[in-house]
């Protein structure tokens, strides 16, 4: 009988937080909420902080 190869995260990764329906490590949810939140005191909204977000990448390649 074959050994079956492990699946899934590598041992040692830890995504524990989740936020826009992935998960990210501590540091990038930081980066992410911290991001989402000043943009949402401009746009007000959070689906349009990001598609502003999108639109400046897009722009700016």
């Amino acid at each position: 009988m074959e050994t079956k190869k492990k699946v899934g995260r590598p041992f040692g990764i830890n995504k524990s937080e989740k936020i826009l329906g992935y998960k990210y490590t501590p540091e990038e949810y930081e980066l992410i909420n911290n991001t989402l939140e000043e943009l949402k005191g401009k746009y007000k909204t959070t689906s349009r902080a990001i598609l502003e977000l999108c639109n400046f990448y897009q722009n700016n390649k």
